[in-house]
């Protein structure tokens, strides 16, 4: 039902033909950060799921303003998620968001003034968090901890029993 990537930043084509076949057997994807961006040959070619998660791959940036994430945009995966979610890593990669994506969270300073940066895209393929959300420095805040866990028992409800 649901394949998540914490940060599978090498994949090969096959991997990539795998999560499309997926994807259209009706499964969903929760990725993250840098999951995809370089091939089998690791050679950086931009998010290879990219078209199937409706974002395209800019740069990787260290953002110091980013100090947590502003939910922008209504989605059932995000319904028990709250509205603002603190960030302990200011890593994160600057994307586009293209056709079939939404950008439903966007990059926020410490004062709550949201950017027009998406970190939280959704799709009819389920959601990429352009941060590392499953690192360690993430995962010790409960904001953080209530968002995957949203988004993970939307998706398969049963992991939530």
């Amino acid at each position: 039902k649901l394949a998540i990537l914490p940060n599978n930043g090498v994949m090969s084509a096959a991997d990539v033909s795998a999560l499309e076949d997926f994807v259209r057997m009706g499964g969903k994807i929760l990725a993250f950060y840098s999951t995809s961006l370089r091939t089998g040959e690791l050679a950086l070619v931009g998010y290879q799921i990219g078209d199937l998660l409706g974002l395209a791959w800019n740069q990787f940036t260290v953002d110091e303003a980013f100090d947590a994430i502003e939910i922008v945009e209504d989605h059932p995966a995000l319904a028990k998620a709250p509205q603002v979610i603190p960030v302990g890593a200011k890593a994160v990669q600057d994307v586009a968001v293209v056709a079939g994506g939404r950008a439903v969270g966007v990059r926020a300073s410490a004062d709550g003034t949201a950017s027009g940066n998406a970190v939280i895209v959704a799709s009819d393929a389920g959601i990429f968090i352009t941060n590392h959300m499953a690192s360690a420095t993430n995962l010790a805040i409960d904001e953080v901890q209530q968002l995957l866990i949203s988004i993970i028992t939307y998706y398969a409800p049963e992991a939530g029993k």
